[in-house]
């Protein structure tokens, strides 16, 4: 789980892409929640990047947010107690810019 605070103008755009990039061991599928809403699962064997696109209401605005990571059936992978299922390398946020339409 990662918390972290957002300036209470973070964002004027109507949505909001979330980039994940991690390494998935095992195959676990890893259900990725914001501030306990789930926004989608991160599939896949080895390195991979996932990403979501989610409405800028989702997140809480000039408070602290939390982005969390669940792994179903989560244990210690070969016998590695620090492993659970998904090893977390980063996090972007990036405005989803609106395409003008053009006349």
């Amino acid at each position: 789980m990662m918390r972290f605070l957002l300036a209470p103008d973070w964002s004027s755009t109507p949505e909001v892409r979330i980039e994940i990039r991690g390494t998935a061991v095992k195959a676990h599928a890893v259900q990725v929640l914001l501030n306990g809403t789930m926004v989608g699962t991160v599939l896949g064997d080895g390195p991979v990047t996932s990403d979501f696109v989610v409405s800028r209401d989702q997140f809480r605005a000039g408070h602290e947010n939390e982005l969390a990571f669940e792994v179903d059936g989560a244990g210690p992978v070969d016998h590695d107690f620090r492993t659970l299922g998904f090893e977390l390398e980063s996090v972007q946020f990036q405005p989803v810019e609106v395409a003008s339409a053009t006349q």
